[in-house]
C-alpha cells in the first residue's frame, strides 16, 4: 500500500480530531494549532480534499449530527444544542439555519 502524502496525512488527521471534538470544538484554529500548521495552511489542505475550507468542514459533521438527532431522537431542541455544546438554543438555531437554510424546529416539524 502507497504512503500517505502529507497534505492526505494531515487531512485524515484534522478530520479524526473534528470527529473526537465537534462537540465543543468549531473553530478551525483550535483544529490548525492541535496539528501544528496555520489556519491557512488547514484551510488550503480541508480545500483540496474536501472542496470546502475547514469552518464549512466542521460545520458539515456537526449538522449531520443535529440532524440525525432531530429526526431520531427525543430529545428537545434545547438537550440537542447543549449536547452539541451551544452556549444557548438560539446559538445552536442561528447556525443550523446558517447551513441548512431553516430552523431546527422547522426542520423537525418539516422531516418527522
Amino acid at each position: 500500500f502507497r504512503q500517505l502524502s502529507r497534505s492526505e496525512e494531515l487531512y485524515k488527521r484534522f478530520t479524526r480530531l473534528v470527529m473526537e471534538h465537534f462537540t465543543i470544538q468549531r473553530s478551525p484554529s483550535f483544529y490548525a494549532a492541535q496539528l501544528g500548521v496555520t489556519h491557512q495552511h488547514l484551510n488550503r489542505t480541508v480545500n483540496k480534499f474536501k472542496g470546502k475550507n475547514a469552518t464549512d468542514a466542521i460545520a458539515e459533521v456537526v449538522i449531520l449530527d443535529a440532524t440525525g438527532r432531530l429526526k431520531h431522537s427525543p430529545l428537545s431542541i434545547r438537550q440537542i444544542s447543549e449536547s452539541l455544546g451551544f452556549s444557548e438554543p438560539i446559538v445552536f438555531s442561528n447556525y443550523f439555519k446558517r447551513y441548512v437554510g431553516m430552523t431546527p424546529a422547522q426542520y423537525r416539524r418539516q422531516r418527522v
